[in-house]
């Protein structure tokens, strides 16, 4: 596991930092956050394939970066999405957690177009 590097543990501690830090509700800080987001989910994503099959789980409970396995899925998921163009009209976690399929809208179905969605 010492295949992941200091500074990338320091990036991904600041991401998780700034992707949980809910001191503001403005639309531009909403966005802020769901970039963090992404971006960890990106990183995450880096560091499943380099640590291997099997040990990323390990690894993301050993790390010390202060988030938890689920939630690191989660944003596993959304730069996946993200990737694929499906958050276009997300202004939000919440929102993007829609598009993504990983929250249901307030239908109770998975979102699975770029429409906009009712909020719940």
């Amino acid at each position: 596991m010492s295949d992941i590097s200091n500074d990338e543990l320091e990036e991904l501690r600041e991401l998780v930092k700034q992707a949980e830090d809910k001191g503001e509700s403005s639309a531009s800080w909403n966005g802020k956050r769901l970039n963090a987001c992404i971006i960890a989910g990106r990183r995450f994503i880096e560091i499943k394939f380099k640590l291997g099959h099997g040990k990323w789980g390990r690894w993301i409970e050993a790390s010390g970066i202060g988030i938890a396995r689920q939630t690191a899925l989660r944003w596993i998921k959304l730069a996946t999405a993200h990737e694929r163009g499906e958050l276009t009209t997300a202004t939000g976690i919440r929102k993007a957690y829609q598009l993504a399929g990983i929250y249901p809208d307030s239908d109770g179905s998975k979102a699975t177009t770029g429409e906009p969605q009712e909020l719940y």
